[in-house]
């Protein structure tokens, strides 16, 4: 066989060699960076889900301090690798019309995780959220019907200014203070709410007898529900001002 067939035969099976060699490395990359993505994908999505089964846990210890007459409870939470922390005061204020009728700064409870992600408590609601948005994983404690109005106004505070990340932590909540106000009135009630997740809280409080307005010309922070539950005129207002503190 003449030499030259030798060389073109050697050199195409060099080339084919590179080839496939360079699809094989190619093939791993994909696959390794798509399936990092996913993995890591995975990853803060179970990290959200356990953190919001922890703010389920702690959501209960508070409504026993603030409905069930529990002096004070703790909750521990296993942080992984995310943070909780006491966020900015937010404010919530129930009126008539003509007067307000109680107005309460509430401390949230914030887990941050991976990116964007949080886990909110806020006022006895618990939030799920991203920059894109979020959902309502619990409602706010509030009954309107016929019957009448009653609202209960959580009021977490900050006892110390703690961010702690990692490892497992000890929320403990203590009541401070507590009132309920009882109303006879036939003018429109309205519940106020300025936060930052104002869509969230529109989401939560609106309802049958409830009509909540955020954005537009209300102020971007606000929500502002009206109580619309037909012919109640007895309302009561609870406020339990509740504190809050982490430690390790």
């Amino acid at each position: 066989m003449p030499k030259g067939r030798l060389d073109e035969r050697g050199l195409s099976d060099v080339i084919g060699f590179v080839l496939v060699f360079a699809l094989i490395m190619a093939s791993v990359v994909f696959v390794s960076t798509s399936g990092l993505t996913a993995l890591a994908d995975i990853r803060t999505s179970e990290q959200l889900d356990n953190a919001e089964r922890a703010f389920d846990v702690i959501a209960e210890n508070l409504m026993d301090v603030y409905a069930g007459g529990a002096p004070s409870r703790a909750t521990e939470v296993d942080l992984a690798s995310g943070s909780l922390s006491l966020g900015t005061p937010i404010t919530m204020n129930v009126t008539n019309g003509s007067a307000t009728l109680v107005e309460q700064q509430i401390t949230p409870i914030i887990f941050r995780g991976e990116g964007d992600a949080q886990i909110v408590y806020a006022g006895g609601a618990v939030f799920r959220t991203r920059d894109t948005g979020g959902v309502v994983v619990r409602e706010p404690p509030m009954v309107v019907s016929s019957d009448g109005v009653h609202v209960t106004v959580v009021g977490t505070r900050a006892r110390n200014e703690n961010t702690v990340s990692g490892g497992t932590v000890r929320l403990r909540s203590e009541q401070s203070s507590e009132f309920l106000a009882v109303y006879d009135t036939e003018d429109t009630l309205w519940v106020n709410v300025t936060s930052p997740r104002a869509e969230q809280w529109k989401a939560a409080l609106e309802g049958p007898a409830v009509t909540c307005v955020s954005g537009g010309a209300t102020p971007s922070d606000v929500t502002a529900c009206e109580l619309t539950g037909g012919t109640a005129t007895s309302v009561a207002v609870s406020v339990v001002r509740i504190d809050v503190s982490i430690s390790t």
